[in-house]
């Protein structure tokens, strides 16, 4: 991984390293994200920063159920990534060093990796709070995808992007016919954003001789009543 800072939200190194992440395990990032946030931790100097928490209450809000069990906290703290760690064959590393789960004061404790401390500033710089708290709502990763890509591009209005690169940003399986992405990436994903964020998105296609060749996003943020 190229040791560089990054302007754009979707090309932070924090945020590509969740994408291996599934649902529960992003939204628990993102509510731990929102609780640096909200504890004003982005003007900490994350080379130094120790380890920190969050409330069991804030992840039973965010989460949308109340009073997980122990068993329940500890099951999805076990399922995220810690330190170096393997996929598909493939070596990563971790955006958390350790998460633990403290039954005596009911928080989550953790500390973000040392590689990762200056992109996590940066994406906490460019994240406002309502903008966390919103990606902590959504319930797909498709559409956790794509606030992040909205949240980028929200100056262009419209943002023409190859086919390609498409399936590569939202991590499409290579099994998904164009149907199954229509259904299940963009119709989802569009859908949950437009309600429960900022954002109003609609999404269209380019073809060139009946095949597509891009998909063209148009992004509105909705007017403050």
């Amino acid at each position: 991984m190229e040791n560089r800072s990054r302007t754009l939200i979707c090309q932070n190194d924090v945020i590509e390293a969740t994408k291996q992440y599934n649902t529960i395990e992003l939204k628990v990032f993102y509510n731990m994200l929102y609780c640096c946030k909200e504890q004003s931790m982005y003007e900490v100097d994350f080379q130094d920063c120790e380890e920190t928490y969050m409330e069991l209450s804030k992840l039973d809000d965010f989460l949308g159920k109340k009073h997980f069990s122990k068993t329940e906290v500890v099951k999805i703290i076990a399922g995220i990534p810690k330190g170096i760690y393997f996929n598909n064959g493939l070596k990563y590393v971790s955006v958390f060093d350790y998460i633990e789960y403290d039954e005596d004061t009911l928080t989550i404790e953790f500390r973000i990796s040392e590689i990762f401390r200056p992109f996590l500033f940066d994406v906490l710089e460019k994240f406002t709070v309502l903008q966390l708290k919103e990606l902590s709502t959504l319930n797909s990763v498709y559409s956790q995808r794509l606030f992040e890509f909205a949240s980028k591009n929200k100056n262009l209005k419209k943002y023409l992007m190859p086919i390609n690169d498409f399936k590569e940003y939202f991590k499409i399986p290579k099994s998904y016919s164009m149907c199954n992405i229509d259904q299940t990436v963009i119709e989802v994903a569009v859908n949950e954003v437009n309600l429960k964020t900022e954002f109003n998105i609609s999404t269209s296609k380019r073809k060139n001789k009946n095949k597509i060749t891009h998909i063209e996003f148009e992004i509105q943020k909705k007017a403050v009543s």
